[in-house]
């Protein structure tokens, strides 16, 4: 699974590849990396989103 997103690190629109999931208490827990540079982030459900964060 892969979607469009803004990566911090390459300041710009890049495609961010679904590298792992899980279920967990709060939610399916899904990690994304960009596959410019390899920046990450999580999002579990509509609970936490931390691509977010400054």
């Amino acid at each position: 699974m892969a979607l469009e997103h803004y990566c911090p690190n390459c300041e710009e629109e890049r495609t961010f590849w679904q590298v792992a999931s899980t279920t967990m208490h709060l939610g399916e827990k899904v990690k994304f990396r960009c596959e410019e540079c390899n920046h990450g982030f999580v999002r579990i459900d509509d609970v936490v989103d931390t691509s977010a964060e400054a």
